[in-house]
């Protein structure tokens, strides 16, 4: 999920305070985005939604699409979106 803040000065990744890969932490040190963690799917995509993060990674297997689809929609109705690995 993405939807920048013009007013960072350094991009804010948000992600999962339960489940730190070291994938994603490479991720995020390689985009040079700080990172922000948090709990839970929802919550993580208000943060993005109320640009107080700009981008929302998840790539564990145990997080779902309908545990995310709640915050899709508000991500999307405030300009926003969300994209898979591949950019689809």
């Amino acid at each position: 999920m993405h939807r920048p803040n013009p007013h960072h000065k350094v991009p804010i990744l948000v992600m999962s305070s339960n489940h730190k890969k070291v994938s994603d932490v490479k991720i995020s040190e390689e985009l040079k985005y700080e990172r922000v963690l948090a709990g839970g799917a929802g919550y993580k995509a208000v943060l993005v939604a109320k640009g107080d993060a700009d981008l929302f990674l998840y790539s564990e297997t145990g997080t779902k699409r309908w545990d995310s689809c709640a915050g899709e929609a508000v991500v999307r109705g405030m300009g926003g979106y969300f994209v898979t690995a591949k950019g689809e």
